[in-house]
């Protein structure tokens, strides 16, 4: 296995672990007591009932350092696709915060990502998301 098949498979794991236990919590804040963890591990949403999907996303930041989160298109535009209300969570250091999806919202997209896993990551299109539409929860 490669150094970066290994990072992305570690951070994989990492976040699973943190699905796992935000679960409870995301029953709770969001109301949705059936709400139960996809097994898929390329399922496009983390969460499921049978009328949510929701998006539980980490940042190692604060939610006051940047202005804007990004979020691949491809996930905004299968959320715009399906019949399900689509929740994206945020855990930040400092809050866990949540966006409603608006099906009918457009966000600036562009072509980023990432540098951290000793591999150019910045092939895909991200949609660029002011925090000040996100709410705490």
């Amino acid at each position: 296995m490669s150094c970066y098949q290994e990072i992305y498979e570690r951070e994989y794991q990492e976040g699973k672990a943190r699905e796992q236990s935000s679960l409870e919590i995301l029953q709770e804040k969001l109301n949705l007591p059936n709400l139960q963890s996809s097994e898929d591990r390329y399922s496009p949403f983390d969460f499921f009932d049978s009328n949510n999907l929701v998006e539980f996303r980490t940042r190692n930041c604060l939610s006051t350092d940047y202005e804007t989160t990004i979020l691949p298109k491809s996930k905004f535009d299968h959320a715009k696709s399906v019949r399900e209300d689509c929740k994206i969570v945020i855990q930040f250091k400092d809050k866990l915060l949540l966006l409603n999806v608006d099906k009918r919202r457009e966000y600036k997209a562009q072509y980023g990502g990432r540098n951290s896993r000793m591999k150019n990551e910045y092939r895909k299109k991200y949609i660029y998301i002011p925090i000040s539409e996100l709410v705490e929860i």
